[in-house]
């Protein structure tokens, strides 16, 4: 099989200080390997982050595609799926993405860390490291520790399907 050329990560949000991108794009000046990070979202951040791309002389490496109504299309097409955030509950963009079988790496907020298990779901990182977010995306990468697709989703259909978390809180509430 011949290895990709460009691997092709992807991040979704509104582009505000909470959803840290900043730390995608100063993670890929670090990843060993050819890139192309995909910024989807819109916000009052954009205009910093590109410039900060451009410091960081990465712009050719940095594409953003603004707000997408359906972003299911854009995520099959992405090799790695980021979740940078700071705060957040449970990221909807996680859930989709490991429901269709594609290797996440997260910060490691409480909805994530329910969400992943470490090496086995998907990558978890120190939320205010983005070297450590780096050092996961060249482990991946260079040692080719993509989650296994089918395994990823029938995980996702058994642990977090809608109807069994919506039991689970259930319940949890009576």
């Amino acid at each position: 099989e011949q290895k990709k050329t460009v691997t092709n990560i992807s991040i979704a949000g509104s582009l505000t200080k909470r959803k840290r991108m900043s730390d995608a794009i100063l993670a890929i000046t670090m990843v060993q390997h050819p890139v192309r990070l995909n910024i989807y979202g819109l916000g009052p951040e954009q205009e910093s982050l590109a410039k900060l791309a451009k410091q960081e002389n990465v712009s050719d490496k940095v594409i953003f595609h603004g707000f997408i109504e359906d972003f299911t299309p854009e995520l099959s097409k992405a090799d790695i799926i980021l979740s940078t955030s700071l705060s957040e509950g449970v990221s909807r963009v996680l859930i989709e993405a490991m429901a269709i079988g594609k290797t996440v790496i997260a910060s490691n907020l409480p909805g994530s860390i329910d969400l992943i298990e470490h090496g086995k779901t998907g990558y978890i990182y120190n939320r205010t490291n983005f070297s450590e977010l780096a050092k996961t995306i060249n482990f991946v990468i260079h040692e080719d520790k993509y989650i296994d697709e089918q395994m990823l989703q029938k995980y996702m259909m058994n642990n977090h399907d809608y109807n069994i978390c919506y039991k689970t809180l259930i319940e949890r509430i009576i």
